[in-house]
C-alpha cells in the first residue's frame, strides 16, 4: 500500500524545509522561495505532497486532499496567525479525506528565544483537533524524521519493520508538478 501524505499550513510555515531536511538531514543550506502549486517527495512507501499555502491556489488544493490517508498540518511556532489556521487547515483536509491520519506539526523549534506558541498550546490545539503534535527543526534536524517515521508505522506496519528501523536513507525520489517551488538549486524544484 503507497500511503498518501499532505502536507498543509499557512506560507512560510516551513513545509517545504521540512522536506528539504528530510531528504538532508538539515536545511541549513536550503534556500526557499514560496512553493507554486504543489511539489511532491517519494519516501519509502509514502507520497508526500507539500502544498502551498497561500490563498489564490486554496481552491486547487482539494485535488490533492481527497484520499489522503495522512495529513500534517504544520504551522510555525513563532507565528500566531499560521497557528490560528492550523484549525482551518484540518478543517479543510477533513472535507475531502474524513478519516485522515492528523499530525500537528510546529516548525523552528530551533527559534526558541522568538518562540510565541508555547507546548500547552500545541498540545491543547491536538487534542482538540484530534491530532498528535510533533516539534521539529528543519534548521537543525532535530525532530524531522520522527512524524514521517511514525506514519509509515502506524499506516503501513510490517512485521520487520519498526520505528528503528525504518532508515531515512533508503527510497527517497523526488518529483515536482506545477511550477517553481523553493529556487535556487533546492530539493524542490519544477520541470518545465
Amino acid at each position: 500500500m503507497t500511503i498518501r501524505c499532505v502536507m498543509c499550513g499557512r506560507s512560510a510555515a516551513g513545509k517545504s524545509s521540512l522536506l528539504y531536511a528530510l531528504r538532508h538531514g538539515t536545511a541549513r543550506h536550503f534556500v526557499s522561495d514560496t512553493t507554486i502549486g504543489v511539489a511532491h517527495l517519494r519516501y519509502r512507501n509514502m507520497d508526500v505532497w507539500d502544498t502551498a499555502g497561500q490563498e489564490q491556489y486554496r481552491a486547487l488544493l482539494g485535488l490533492y486532499f481527497r484520499n489522503a490517508h495522512a495529513t500534517m498540518v504544520v504551522f510555525d511556532i513563532t507565528d500566531q496567525v499560521s497557528f490560528e489556521e492550523t484549525s482551518y487547515w484540518a478543517a479543510e483536509v477533513r472535507k475531502y479525506s474524513p478519516d485522515t491520519r492528523l499530525l500537528l506539526v510546529g516548525a523552528k523549534a530551533d527559534l526558541a528565544r522568538q518562540r510565541v506558541i508555547s507546548e500547552d498550546m500545541c498540545t491543547e490545539r491536538a487534542a482538540a483537533l484530534g491530532a498528535q503534535y510533533w516539534e521539529t527543526s528543519a534548521w537543525t534536524g532535530a525532530g524531522v524524521s520522527e512524524p514521517f517515521r511514525f506514519l509509515l508505522q502506524d499506516l503501513a506496519p510490517s512485521p520487520t519493520s519498526s520505528l528503528e528501523t525504518v532508515s531515512l536513507e533508503s527510497d527517497i525520489s523526488e518529483t515536482y508538478y506545477g511550477g517553481t517551488c523553493c529556487g535556487g538549486g533546492g530539493l524542490l524544484r519544477f520541470g518545465g
